[in-house]
Formats: C-alpha cells, sequence, structure tokens
C-alpha cells in the first residue's frame, strides 16, 4: 500500500491537463474604457464655449464696477427687521441737487409735505393712553427702565403704516415742548426703508444685529397695496437705533451717544 496521500495522483493529473488547456485570447478593452471617460467631441465644445462666455462676462463685470458711476449706483441694504437701510456710499462729483422739498414722485409714490424735522406731536395721528394702546394692539408694550428718571411715556400714539405701529414720546422735564425720546414698535409685516443715511454704525442689542443711524435721514414706507409713502420727518433730530425683539422692530430716537442708547434698548421689561 502506497504511503502518498490518496489525492495527489489526481492533482498531478489536473495540473497536466491545464498546462495543455487552450485559454481564449483576452480582449482588448482600452478603447472601449477612453470612450467612455473621454467626453464627445460636441460636449468638449460646448463646455469650452460656456468656460469662454463666463470669463468674458466676468471681465465685463470687473470693467464695469471700474467706473465710479457704476460703482456708486449698486448700494447694497441692511435689513434689521421691519426695515431696510441704504448703506451711505460716497457721492460722486456731480451739480448741486434740488432740496428734498423739490422731491420728484415716481408712480405709486405719495411724497407728504415736508415739515421740519422736529415734528411737532399735534401732527401725529393715532394719539391714545397707554391703557388703550396696550389693548388695541396684539404685541406687548414694553417700556425701558434707563434713563431711571425715564418713567412711562407722556405721548402715546397707535398708527396704522401699512402695519401696527405704536409710537412712545418722552419729553423734556424743562420744555414739555421738546420731545427728549421716542420709542417706535413696529410690527413684522410693516416694511420700512430708511435712505440717505449720511453714517451707520453696525452693532447689537442683547446680542442681535442692530443699527445706528447717525442724523436725520429719509424714510419710505411701503404699503400693502405697492404703494410708497416718503417721509422726511422725525420726533428727535438725532440719531436712531434699530433692532429686532422676537416679531417686533424697535426704533429709539434720541440725543444719546450709542452707548447709552444700547443700554436704553436693553433695559425694555
Amino acid at each position: 500500500m502506497s504511503d502518498r496521500p490518496p489525492m495527489e495522483g489526481w492533482e498531478a493529473r489536473v495540473h497536466t491537463v491545464a498546462q495543455a488547456f487552450a485559454y481564449p485570447p483576452t480582449p482588448t478593452i482600452t478603447p472601449t474604457v477612453v470612450a467612455v471617460v473621454r467626453p464627445h467631441p460636441r460636449s468638449a465644445i460646448r463646455l469650452g464655449r460656456r468656460a469662454w462666455a463666463v470669463a468674458v462676462l466676468v471681465v465685463l463685470l470687473l470693467l464695469l464696477w471700474s467706473v465710479p458711476q457704476v460703482r456708486a449706483g449698486v448700494r447694497a441694504i441692511l435689513r434689521i427687521g421691519a426695515v431696510e437701510i441704504v448703506l451711505p456710499t460716497p457721492a460722486p462729483q456731480r451739480s448741486p441737487s434740488p432740496s428734498p422739498t423739490a422731491h420728484q414722485p415716481t408712480a405709486g409714490m405719495t411724497v407728504l409735505p415736508t415739515p421740519p424735522l422736529n415734528t411737532t406731536l399735534s401732527e401725529l395721528a393715532g394719539s391714545t393712553t397707554l391703557t388703550d394702546a396696550r389693548r388695541q394692539v396684539t404685541f406687548p408694550i414694553r417700556l425701558p427702565r434707563y434713563p431711571s428718571d425715564l418713567g412711562v411715556p407722556d405721548r402715546v400714539f397707535v398708527q396704522d403704516l401699512a402695519g401696527t405701529a405704536v409710537i412712545l414720546v418722552w419729553l423734556e422735564p424743562s420744555h414739555p415742548e421738546r420731545v427728549r425720546l421716542s420709542l417706535h414698535l413696529l410690527s413684522s409685516d410693516l416694511l420700512m426703508r430708511k435712505s440717505m443715511v449720511k453714517e451707520l454704525t453696525q452693532t447689537t442689542v442683547n446680542g442681535q444685529p442692530a443699527a445706528w443711524v447717525t442724523g436725520p435721514h429719509l424714510i419710505e414706507i411701503r404699503t400693502a397695496s405697492g404703494g410708497r409713502t416718503i417721509d422726511q420727518r422725525q420726533l428727535v433730530d438725532g440719531n436712531t437705533l434699530i433692532w429686532t425683539a422676537g416679531t417686533l422692530t424697535y426704533r429709539l430716537e434720541t440725543h444719546q451717544s450709542l452707548s447709552e442708547a444700547v443700554r436704553t434698548a436693553e433695559s425694555l421689561h
């Protein structure tokens, strides 16, 4: 009896047959793969044309942006809640423009008669009390605790400016005819745009973005029907702090400094 494993002879036979077996030739797949990977000549032409078109467009935009008149005409807008602010840009050299009182209206725009920037309270509609105002609106009317001697507002107005607006007014104790501070509460369905802004500083109120507008400016209110109302009136011929809290947008007109105005805004309760 042989000492070899019983399968050894079978393995040797398979090895011999395999060496003599005629395998079919290996197909050439390189042209097929290249045809799939390489884009069609027409596709390459289309891609090339698109690249050239994009390059030409970029060059044209750069050339246009290099023209001061074009660059000055492109206005950036900062949005704080219900208020859009057209950021101030350097004015191009031009002949003196007419005064704001000579402003010509465009279609769909109503231009209010331009009174002095410090509007008298008698010109404001919707005079009411704080208690009645809280009954009329659906949002809370919060009051500032700073400055500590501010107290409750001396005058309160509720208006429909394409959306509900509440105006709180505090008067100078020694000069009751002068407005010390005014706080405007604007509902979310109201859109107000400020333009002709002399200077704007971005800041925060309670960690939320806010804007500090220096000096008088043009105010544009857009109505639900698409019309616009232009107004230049301000209760305080000073500066304006704009910020949001929830669905409300606040405008604080004040003679305070920026830091003091922010402190007043953050004291609302």
